[in-house]
């Protein structure tokens, strides 16, 4: 019996020899994982700050070229309809045409304007619907809108 006994402790220190190894080698590999489960968090926070600061660039970028091509276009419009004094024959409601006629033909979004509303010399009273003569570019009419001041 002391031969299988000796026996079977020698297989026990073999067994816990191994399960040592296993169990050390389960935590350095846990470890590790730990580790590098930190440094992909801190790789991710930093692609996320770094994407934020792009998309925040990108932005700036894109509302700086709305305001400046917003601004051009106003100016272009503000340019178009600056009237010389034209013939005398030529009422006002025909340069504002012949000038909305001109701003169309260039204009990038000749949308911008839809109706042209020449205001003449009125007095308005406060909180009473005023009606204001009009001039549509499209059919070439006059006609009146509804204005509450």
């Amino acid at each position: 019996m002391e031969i299988m006994g000796s026996a079977s402790q020698g297989l026990n220190r073999e067994d816990r020899k191994w399960t040592v190894t296993v169990v050390l080698a389960c935590v350095i590999l846990s470890i590790l994982l730990a580790a590098l489960a930190l440094v992909q968090y801190s790789w991710l926070a930093d692609l996320r700050k770094a994407e934020r600061q792009q998309m925040e660039l990108s932005l700036k970028a894109a509302a700086g070229r709305f305001a400046d091509d917003f601004v051009g276009e106003l100016l272009r419009v503000v340019t178009a309809f600056q009237l010389e004094y034209g013939a005398p024959s030529q009422s006002l409601a025909d340069q504002l045409s012949d000038a909305y006629e001109q701003w169309v033909g260039s204009a990038a979004n000749p949308n911008l304007i839809r109706d042209l509303i020449l205001v003449t010399g009125m007095t308005l009273k406060r909180g009473l619907p005023v009606s204001i003569p009009t001039y549509e570019y499209c059919s070439r009419s006059n006609g009146a809108t509804t204005w509450i001041r």
